[in-house]
């Protein structure tokens, strides 16, 4: 279980698996996973089936990509991002969502996240939102989101879109 430095149980039940990243308790019991904010509330119900827990060098947040059989042989990812706060970003489980640090003058290293899901006609359409779940630049959804990146893989220069066929630079700057 989790005791903080003063002696006070903040999990009172014994778990299989316990990481810490920062103020989230990644917790992990059978073939269930949980996150405990820093007091020992829970901020995600466990989800069975398969799963990975992404964090980013500077633990700003948790990464979580939770993958599920729905009643057929192919798995199914849905993400979502907790913040070390414990603060949940997203209201909606997304199919997948990929964390980019855009490095242009104007947003230096700022934490964003190209976020996937399926449209009306099923097909794959992205966006980028910022760490409180908002739309970044546009409320548009995206055919394709390309971007150049540095080293390490989640830091970029440039982002480019694809809009009704079209491939747009995203201005940074307004």
């Amino acid at each position: 279980n989790v005791i903080d430095t003063k002696g006070k149980i903040i999990l009172a039940k014994y778990y299989s698996h316990i990481t810490l990243c920062k103020g989230i308790i990644i917790v992990r019991d059978n073939s269930y996973v949980y996150l405990f904010n820093k007091e020992g509330k829970e901020i995600c119900v466990g989800i069975e089936g398969y799963y990975t827990l992404e964090m980013d060098l500077e633990k700003e947040y948790v990464l979580f990509r939770s993958y599920y059989l729905p009643g057929s042989d192919n798995l199914v990812e849905k993400s979502n991002v907790f913040l070390s706060s414990g603060k949940q970003v997203f209201d909606n489980w997304y199919d997948r969502i990929d964390p980019i640090r855009i490095t242009s003058p104007d947003h230096e290293r700022e934490l964003f996240f190209v976020v996937y899901k399926r449209n009306s006609m099923g097909r794959i359409v992205s966006t980028i939102m910022d760490k409180n779940g908002k739309y970044a630049f546009t409320r548009k959804w995206f055919q394709c989101i390309d971007a150049e990146y540095k080293r390490p893989k989640e830091y970029v220069d440039r982002v480019t879109v694809k809009y009704n066929g079209k491939w747009y630079n995203l201005n940074f700057n307004e």
